[in-house]
């Protein structure tokens, strides 16, 4: 099943790489870019009324991060799936993020394949994530 008008949202703050992933995610059929936005900060102020499905988010974000914003949009947005979209692959942010709400955790940077089966697959009840995180996690449980 294609995914048809799915809102999405994304918070980073390199504004080079923000318009990047807009284009992109306006490219994907069935997906459509409603926000971007450079802080976390801004939204918290602004995401709420745009009523993204998706989110994807960078952690390392100027002000809040974005581990501490996916905390805050839970209660506000508890239907929205959260992918992190970032340069850290540290096990301690990894659990931080999903356990603050993230749905899942890819490194970029991300191609555009990757991006869109990624964002399918957490529409359809996944967990996405690149695979060196998936083996992070389950070498965690391990122990």
């Amino acid at each position: 099943m294609k995914p048809t008008n799915i809102r999405v949202c994304l918070v980073e703050d390199d504004d080079g790489l923000r318009q990047r992933l807009r284009e992109l995610v306006d490219t994907l059929p069935g997906y459509q870019c409603v926000g971007a936005y450079a802080t976390a900060e801004q939204a918290l102020q602004e995401l709420p009324q745009a009523c993204p499905r998706l989110l994807l988010t960078d952690i390392n974000l100027p002000g809040l991060s974005g581990v501490e914003l996916v905390t805050q949009l839970r209660d506000v947005l508890p239907d929205t799936e959260i992918i992190m979209l970032t340069v850290y692959d540290d096990t301690e942010l990894i659990f931080r993020s999903l356990s603050a709400g993230a749905g899942g955790y890819l490194l970029k940077p991300v191609k555009r394949a990757q991006l869109l089966e990624a964002m399918s697959d957490i529409l359809q009840g996944g967990a996405p994530m690149s695979s060196s995180i998936a083996r992070r996690v389950v070498q965690t449980f391990r122990k």
